[in-house]
């Protein structure tokens, strides 16, 4: 498995007009704040040209058009970069075009600021990620984890990882796998921590090309479980236990302490307890009470299984209930 690193300027602008409009819950409002401060306050126009990307958005979602997944950034993500507005045509109808492309003209001026910056640093950056990928401990934690989800890793194939600049002074850093296996989104905040994005690019390759069969064992063993009526259970529903099952081994569990010597810690401190339903607490827990479980599965090269999922969905209900 090979690691392909991308970086669109166009696209890096679809991510900085996207989140400056704030469309959808997983917009960063703390990325448009240090923007802002950068760039200065939106006029009338900008916040005007803001609001018609949002609603375009908020049309479209992420939803489905002839059961394929729809996301609006896809085609200016994974198109070459001279292709994207060609493509990108296809997505929407010819009055949505004219605006999304007005919309980026408004906000050109704006964008510039900051990609004089933050292009550099992701040039940089995927130097070192291409020299830290390919290593031997990353192709063997990839393999622990195909032996888990008892399925082959896609040998031969290139695995795209594209890159979004995000401010440096912002608290963390993300990613999600694209639909339809198309590759995998890393927000870079700076060059320092790289283990954090390898861990990170992990995790999503996990996630997009091995776990994806565990949906319907995971929804057969739910069926059996009475789930406290809570916000995470009802918004991630099976998301929810594969993303903490995925979490006990990686980027925080036992395959990052026994590649990447960090800790696995029980959570604790009153600021934490105050958090106890939140998605953090919950993950960490899930980490923590997991952990002889997914060192025994892991050195003993086990295959994720009832037992497994259902020691996670317990654990659950119990810091939930």
């Amino acid at each position: 498995m090979k690691f392909e690193f991308k970086i669109s300027k166009l696209a890096n602008q679809f991510f900085f007009i996207s989140n400056l409009s704030e469309w959808h819950f997983s917009c960063r409002k703390e990325y448009n704040q240090f923007w802002l401060k950068k760039t200065g306050r939106l006029s009338k126009n900008e916040r005007g040209a803001l609001k018609q990307f949002k609603n375009i958005q908020k049309k479209y979602k992420f939803g489905k058009i002839d059961g394929k997944t729809i996301y609006l950034g896809t085609p200016f993500i994974v198109s070459q970069e001279g292709r994207i507005w060609e493509n990108f045509k296809k997505w929407v109808n010819e009055n949505e075009f004219k605006k999304i492309k007005e919309i980026f003209g408004i906000l050109k001026k704006r964008f510039e600021i900051i990609w004089l910056e933050e292009g550099l640093k992701l040039k940089k950056f995927k130097k070192f990620l291409i020299r830290e990928m390919d290593s031997e401990k990353n192709q063997r934690i990839l393999s622990y984890l195909s032996k888990f989800y008892n399925k082959k890793l896609p040998y031969g194939k290139n695995i795209n990882i594209y890159l979004f600049a995000i401010p440096k002074e912002s608290s963390g850093i993300g990613g999600s796998a694209l639909p339809d296996k198309k590759g995998i989104t890393l927000e870079v905040r700076g060059l320092e921590n790289i283990n954090d994005y390898i861990l990170v690019i992990l995790h999503e390759v996990a996630h997009s090309f091995l776990d994806e069969d565990s949906i319907k064992k995971i929804q057969q063993i739910m069926r059996k479980y009475q789930l406290p009526s809570h916000k995470l259970i009802r918004k991630g529903g099976t998301g929810l236990i594969r993303e903490l099952i995925l979490c006990s081994l990686i980027p925080n569990g036992y395959l990052a302490e026994k590649y990447f010597k960090i800790p696995v810690q029980k959570p604790k401190g009153v600021k934490m307890e105050k958090s106890r339903q939140n998605m953090r607490f919950l993950e960490k827990s899930a980490v923590f009470y997991l952990y002889p479980l997914a060192k025994k599965y892991i050195d003993g090269k086990k295959v994720l299984d009832d037992n497994y999922i259902e020691k996670t969905i317990k654990i659950i209900i119990h810091i939930l209930k």
